[in-house]
């Protein structure tokens, strides 16, 4: 049994086996995907006719495709020939019937179907490229990431905030808005990966027919990026994913439901609007329910995804996937709406942000006070000092240095920065540039103990052993407590020879840190002991020295 329908958007004639109703055929003339009714009514054909029209309309109702003209329909009636070959090549079956009906029928054509994997990706990258396109580009960032070093099914949120994820503070304090687009395609894992690609191709399906392919394309962006700017205002913290863009596709869908003049069946739109209407809210009582979800983001983008659902009009000619220049108008009306308010409102948020930080630090005092009475110097440098932070949290040596720079030029003569400086020059090992602001620390007070007992380390890394000797008692003498600035001490005297006060210094300070949780110093000293010993320096007295040591560290 074979039958013929219209295609609903080029009128182009189809073929088809009754073995494929209720699937989905491909017009050969427009490449559209069309649905194939069921033959609810069947008729018999003549031997001589193959071909008989079918009943009146009433009698059958038949599924249309999505806003498109009723189809008419003609029913054909082919033998089979029954015996032993029946079934033994169904496919060799099927194949010689349509020959025999296209060459009877020359004016019809056959619509195609996938036959394996490769035609069948083929067939969806026409279908829905967006969708594809979006997919491929999520699934490529992940391979990315994870050989760049990412975890791959449990990442650091510091790992990916140095990837690219959004990152509120930066967005504010160092103006890093390219995470607003590229935390879209960023994913906490390959779990969060597959769950967000799984949602994005079932409602990919449907909302790339309803609105087209640029259309989907662009509800998607804008409302991953509204999505990331509610994130920058209401989370705070690292987020990343697709999940705002998906709840935007989501909120377009059901607003195209609720406003749009689709030719559906009454019970199929309700259907549609309740499982949306699921997937939204069980996801968004998640994100309130469940902590490391950016539900901001989802807000963001589900409103934004609304608005424009209502609001872009979908092609009418789905073949040609485009929007109408009104659509286009809206969607960038909306965009431009979202970057004006974001740049509006994100000194405001600052300026908030930073007052928190202020009072937080000046806590005791009246806050308030504290807010209202701060100076637009004060304010920059708090910023910068927020800055440098966050630098020194992502590791970016060059933000750093070039923020102490700017917060030495609003205070000069400020020890910390002085000192923070420093410790970048040292990290880079720029020893003497690290030196000589250290001696500038002192110059201005001479009673700094820090400065005076890293200046005696710097002295010690540049063999003066004796100056090194010099500034770590200085600095043990102003803050007896100052246990690095002993151990700079012990180990200066150890280079000088004097291997028995050496020793004596080791074994009394780590006599007074034995009942602490100074682990950290404990743990430097014997390192620094350590590296001597795999340099060859002094390799008896060394060992002589750590075995006493560690007789200390395990005795009661």
């Amino acid at each position: 049994m074979a039958w013929q329908f219209t295609c609903p958007l080029c009128k182009s004639t189809l073929i088809v086996l009754k073995s494929d109703a209720q699937k989905q055929a491909r017009c050969p003339e427009c490449e559209t995907w069309v649905s194939i009714p069921s033959v609810l009514v069947e008729t018999s054909a003549t031997p001589n006719c193959p071909v008989k029209n079918n009943p009146p309309s009433e009698a059958r109702q038949e599924p249309q495709e999505f806003g498109s003209a009723p189809s008419e329909h003609i029913e054909f009636q082919a033998e089979i020939k029954e015996g032993p070959e029946q079934g033994a090549d169904d496919h060799a079956q099927k194949k010689e019937l349509l020959e025999k009906l296209l060459k009877e029928n020359p004016q019809l054509k056959v619509a195609p179907r996938p036959t394996n994997f490769g035609e069948f990706i083929n067939v969806m990258v026409r279908m829905f490229p967006a969708t594809v396109f979006l997919i491929i580009a999520n699934v490529i960032t992940f391979i990315v990431l994870t050989f760049s070093g990412v975890d791959a099914m449990n990442p650091t949120a510091l790992g990916l905030a140095k990837v690219g994820a959004n990152y509120s503070l930066l967005v504010l304090f160092n103006s890093e808005f390219y995470r607003l687009f590229t935390s879209m395609f960023i994913h906490a894992g390959i779990l969060h990966l597959v769950f967000n690609l799984w949602i994005l191709w079932s409602l990919g399906n449907l909302g790339e027919r309803l609105f087209g392919s640029l259309s989907f394309a662009l509800i998607y962006l804008i409302s991953g990026l509204a999505g990331s700017m509610g994130s920058v205002f209401f989370t705070g913290s690292i987020s990343c994913g697709a999940s705002g863009a998906i709840f935007g596709l989501a909120g377009a869908l059901l607003a195209i439901f609720l406003f749009g003049k689709l030719n559906f069946p009454p019970l199929l739109r309700r259907s549609f609007i309740i499982r949306l209407l699921l997937l939204i809210g069980a996801n968004l009582v998640m994100g309130f329910t469940l902590t490391n979800i950016d539900n901001a983001a989802h807000i963001g983008g589900l409103l934004i995804g609304f608005g424009l659902g209502a609001i872009i009009r979908r092609p009418e000619n789905p073949a040609r996937l485009l929007p109408t220049g009104k659509s286009l108008i809206s969607a960038a009306s909306i965009l431009a709406a979202l970057v004006i308010a974001f740049a509006f409102l994100l000194p405001f948020y600052r300026t908030n942000v930073l007052t928190g930080f202020l009072q937080t630090n000046n806590q005791g005092a009246d806050e308030n006070k504290a807010s209202l009475s701060i100076s637009p110097e004060e304010l920059e440098l708090l910023a910068l000092n927020v800055k440098l932070q966050l630098f020194t949290q992502m590791e970016n040596k060059s933000g750093i240095n070039e923020t102490l720079q700017k917060i030495q030029k609003l205070r000069p003569n400020d020890p910390h920065t002085l000192m923070m400086r420093a410790s970048v020059y040292l990290e880079n090992e720029n020893i003497d540039q690290a030196l000589s602001l250290y001696q500038q620390v002192i110059q201005s007070n001479p009673d700094n103990y820090v400065a005076l007992g890293n200046t005696g380390w710097l002295y010690y890394l540049k063999k003066d052993f004796q100056m090194a000797l010099e500034y770590s008692q200085r600095a043990y003498t102003i803050y007896p407590e100052a246990y690095y600035a002993r151990f700079n001490e012990a180990i200066a005297l150890l280079r000088l020879n004097r291997i028995d006060e050496s020793r004596e210094k080791y074994i009394q300070t780590l006599e007074l840190l034995k009942d602490s949780d100074n682990t950290e110093a404990r743990t430097g000293a014997i390192s620094d002991l350590s590296q001597l010993l795999d340099q060859g320096i002094m390799a008896k007295e060394v060992r002589s020295i750590l075995k006493e040591i560690f007789q200390l560290q395990y005795t009661d």
